[in-house]
């Protein structure tokens, strides 16, 4: 499954007091026809506040709906609409995670349970099917040491991705890497594995945070392919570690590149 990046640019209109006002790079990310596509934008800086507290729609370049809702104080909040294709809509009632000293946040849909744990920034659990298993559904953000565990974001990454092949039946797979503007490299992987008679879907992202590699993942049964990608997405842009952004709308992608293993080595597809 190959991911595309379709580029349109969007306009913002503001008054604005000043002639020539600072403007902030601010991107905004879709999954949209199966793919997960970016949109670059720039926002007068002494609008970022007012821009990230107001009712947002984000269209296509043909005026097409793509997701529609409001924000608050940064995070999205209330019944946010999503259109992953033209003729399909999903609804996600959004709320946001706060650590007990604001230094953490995260939106999460409302539905879900947190789970506090101290060496975890954020865990939660959601509402299954009555079929469903319980072992393995979870989404949960770590943060890893790299003293303590011997690896920079590479070969944690690696390691990663080494383990989930030894310790799971894995049916597909694909991996990626954003290439950020500021130098940053954030590793998506993601899963469809057999485990104990279920068809499992795990989507994951590693990076560098202020206090280590994070490593988010979601865990969940193969089912909702396009909303579960929506709901990742939206809460790793979200995400908010030691009071600075994870992967920030304000540090648009450069490059987005898959990586695919040849002789147990990831390397660029051609």
């Amino acid at each position: 499954m190959r991911l595309l990046i379709i580029v349109l640019i969007t306009v913002l209109v503001f008054g604005c007091s000043s002639k020539h006002p600072t403007m902030i790079a601010y991107e905004f990310l879709a999954y949209r026809d199966n793919n997960i596509r970016m949109w670059p934008d720039s926002v007068p800086s002494e609008y970022i506040t007012t821009f990230e507290a107001s009712h947002h729609v984000l269209q296509d370049d043909k005026g097409q709906s793509i997701s529609e809702g409001n924000f608050k104080n940064g995070f999205k909040t209330g019944e946010w609409v999503y259109h992953p294709t033209v003729d399909k809509s999903v609804t996600v009632d959004w709320t946001v995670y706060s650590g007990d000293d604001d230094s953490t946040k995260i939106n999460y849909p409302t539905e879900w349970t947190v789970h506090e744990f101290a060496d975890r920034p954020f865990q939660a659990t959601f509402p299954l099917m009555p079929d469903e298993n319980e072992r393995g559904k979870y989404f949960i953000v770590q943060i890893q040491n790299e003293d303590s565990i011997g690896l920079d974001l590479n070969a944690y990454q690696d390691y990663y991705k080494s383990q989930t092949f030894k310790t799971e039946i894995v049916k597909e797979y694909s991996h990626f890497v954003f290439e950020t503007k500021s130098g940053k490299s954030f590793y998506f992987l993601r899963y469809i594995m057999e485990r104990e008679g279920e068809e499992i879907l795990v989507l994951a992202l590693i990076g560098k945070a202020a206090t280590g590699i994070c490593d988010i993942t979601y865990s969940s049964r193969n089912s909702d392919y396009e909303k579960k990608h929506i709901i990742f997405f939206d809460m790793v842009r979200s995400f908010i570690v030691e009071k600075e952004r994870f992967f920030s709308p304000l540090d648009p992608v450069r490059e987005l590149k898959r990586l695919e293993y040849i002789n147990d080595k990831p390397t660029k597809a051609s």
